[in-house]
């Protein structure tokens, strides 16, 4: 990899993605990803209708040290991740449920 104009080697295990540079001349960013699949079947948790469960998380550890070797900044974040057909899903329902709110609106306001 190149990124940034400095040489990163990585590589994937199963579902880890690990990302190291390839040398330590000055600072040095790390990076450590987990993507953890929704099983097939599993109990779901949305709240709405337009709530729709991702099929992938990722846990992401991103780190940058120093030319001497200490931590200088370090973050970590979590994401779910949904494939384009769940989001457009998402999209029709709320467009759906945009249009039915001002349809009573509308009506609402005749009658008044």
């Amino acid at each position: 990899c190149n990124s940034d104009g400095e040489d990163y080697v990585g590589f994937i295990l199963g579902s880890i993605l690990v990302k190291l540079p390839k040398s330590f001349k000055s600072s040095v960013y790390s990076e450590f990803s987990l993507f953890l699949q929704v099983p097939k079947g599993a109990a779901a948790t949305a709240t709405s209708k337009v709530d729709i469960e991702p099929e992938w998380y990722c846990a992401k550890m991103m780190r940058i040290y120093g030319s001497n070797g200490l931590l200088h900044m370090g973050g970590t974040s979590f994401f779910s991740l949904s494939t384009f057909a769940q989001i457009r899903e998402i999209a029709k329902e709320q467009l759906k449920q945009d249009r039915e709110k001002e349809q009573r609106k509308m009506e609402k306001e005749q009658r008044d």
